[in-house]
């Protein structure tokens, strides 16, 4: 079995039909579909009862409500497909997904990335969120610049349009925090990439999310709490200082850039409460040997795009500075 393609279903009677119909719609036939049923209390059950007894690749799993990570990882455990997929039962996918997927797997690939076309349920809109081209993410970029300019795109926190290697999930215990109601995603997809050398991300988007209101307020709110999940997660990854170093600057360019853009129209309180979850970050992030070391790296003069850097993260730790005396 190549694909096991893993369904959370709770309440969703309005959209399941056309969510499961088309992932056995697949132009890949060697997949599985796993619905797990979180205790729906609508037809939900019904609806899945109906493709189980149509078509042998559906298995169905029934739960009392615990939580989408619990449904999820009771799927984990029931998958028995070489590559673990996720979709959201009020989303739906294009014929070629798991072909797609498929066709890119080689001896070395750990993890596919697909995009995503975002809709509401009266049409389709125009927004595309993913990469422009092909590429292989590895190395220091997997944890650093390319992970945070995902993050700023919007798709890295999602479980769904990506492929998951079922191997490396099972041998390294990796599950959905069920004690934890907001970004399960991400913490899972950080907590996989502990464990991965590359990421393979596809330009193809054969995945449409369901845009709702809660949905977009996620989508498009501002990435700080994305930042600092993914941030913690990195730096527990790799014991080599000059890694850690690299990836810490990284980090500290992206919260600076949102800390002094002025995009989200931060009220007073809520910017107590990131001055309070992001200044120990950021002065951890200038250690006092970086500090003494900044003076050397402007002193050289070939440097420039690193004494940019730089000058961003003095500036970052400037305001936060003041702002630590005006609230004290």
């Amino acid at each position: 079995m190549k694909f096991s393609v893993i369904v959370p279903v709770y309440n969703c009677e309005n959209s399941l039909f056309k969510c499961i119909e088309s992932i056995l719609g697949q132009e890949f036939n060697d997949f599985e579909v796993i619905i797990v049923n979180d205790g729906s209390s609508d037809s939900s059950e019904e609806i899945c009862k109906r493709f189980i007894a149509k078509d042998s690749r559906v298995k169905y799993f029934y739960q009392k409500n615990s939580g989408v990570s619990s449904a999820r990882n009771l799927g984990i455990e029931n998958a028995v497909g070489e590559w673990i997929v996720f979709c959201d039962s009020d989303d739906y996918v294009g014929p070629y997904f798991l072909r797609d997927f498929f066709c890119n797997i080689s001896e070395d690939t750990e993890i596919i990335c697909q995009g995503f076309y975002c809709f509401n349920w009266q049409n389709i809109q125009d927004q595309y969120v993913g990469s422009k081209i092909k590429r292989k993410i590895s190395g220091i970029d997997l944890l650093g610049e390319e992970i945070v300019q995902q993050l700023k795109d919007g798709y890295l926190g999602y479980v769904w349009c990506k492929a998951f290697k079922r191997e490396i999930i099972i041998k390294n215990c990796i599950r959905f925090p069920i004690d934890i109601h907001f970004m399960e995603d991400l913490l899972f997809v950080s907590n996989y990439l502990k464990n991965v050398k590359s990421i393979l991300v596809l330009y193809s988007s054969n995945y449409f999310y369901n845009f709702t209101p809660v949905g977009k307020e996620f989508l498009t709110s501002n990435p700080y709490d994305l930042l600092i999940v993914v941030y913690k997660n990195v730096l527990a990854i790799n014991s080599d200082s000059n890694f850690k170093y690299e990836i810490r600057l990284y980090y500290a360019e992206a919260i600076i850039e949102l800390f002094l853009s002025g995009r989200y129209n931060l009220t007073n309180e809520m910017l107590i409460d990131y001055y309070r979850q992001f200044s120990d970050v950021v002065f951890n992030i200038v250690p006092r040997s970086f500090k003494v070391r900044v003076f050397k790296y402007f002193a050289i003069k070939d440097n420039r795009s690193y004494n940019f850097k730089l000058i961003k993260i003095i500036r970052c730790a400037v305001v936060l500075g003041k702002l630590a005396r005006i609230w004290k």
